[in-house]
């Protein structure tokens, strides 16, 4: 026992406690800073799913082309008013149905999509509830216009492999059709029937200042626009 009155053995007792308190502390620091490590890049770098697996393209391509994902509704292209359709089917229907149906699908698209865009950038409506017959039977009309020339250029198709609800992969086929009518053929169409089912000067004058409206802007952002002023 020295003077302080501890003895010798309590000294060494005290020690060790305290030796094995800090050694416990680190240990347990160095067990849980991989954990915080980990969590941390879970977060800046989640992981990324891909929605569907291509196993097999038209002609052996490397790629998709990059029209054929049908991005824009209706872009303007080397003088042709162009739209692209898209459709996926089961694995069984054979590549030239697939592309023949998004062809037929994609003509109806496009003659809607005119229809809509002439209208909008016009500002009238079949059921805008004017007492003009002559906007009624102009707009249903464009609904139904046959348009000379209006063809289906461009086809593509490719088989992919995508889940189903229970996470099961199934493999579906994806095609695509490009539909296009030179812009001034479109323009003299849709004129010669405005004017033929218009009787109304200034009715004729509104749809005709949507439809420039329309192609200038599809020709300007490279899409169909939505509602815009007359004229502009």
């Amino acid at each position: 026992m020295d003077h302080f009155g501890f003895d010798t053995t309590c000294r060494k007792i005290l020690l060790c406690g305290s030796v094995c308190f800090a050694v416990a502390c680190t240990g347990s620091k160095a067990q849980t800073e991989p954990v915080m490590e980990e969590a941390v890049q879970a977060e800046v770098a989640p992981q990324v799913v891909e929605p569907y697996r291509v196993v097999e393209r038209m002609g052996k391509l490397s790629e998709t082309p990059k029209w054929a994902v049908g991005m824009e509704p209706m872009i303007e292209e080397k003088g042709d008013v162009t739209y692209v359709q898209t459709m996926t089917l089961e694995a069984n229907v054979r590549p030239e149905n697939c592309t023949r149906s998004a062809g037929e699908a994609g003509r109806s698209e496009f003659i809607r999509q005119i229809k809509d865009g002439v209208t909008a950038a016009a500002q009238v409506s079949e059921d805008s509830g004017s007492a003009d017959i002559d906007i009624e039977s102009t707009v249903a009309f464009l609904g139904n216009i046959k348009l000379n020339g209006l063809k289906v250029g461009d086809t593509f198709w490719e088989k992919i492999e995508e889940g189903d609800a229970g996470g099961k992969p199934v493999t579906k086929i994806r095609c695509a059709a490009k539909i296009a009518i030179a812009r001034q053929q479109l323009v003299d169409q849709v004129r010669k029937a405005t004017e033929a089912n218009t009787k109304n000067p200034e009715t004729r004058k509104k749809l005709l200042e949507g439809l420039k409206a329309f192609l200038e802007q599809i020709s300007k952002e490279g899409s169909a626009p939505g509602v815009s002023e007359p004229g502009h």
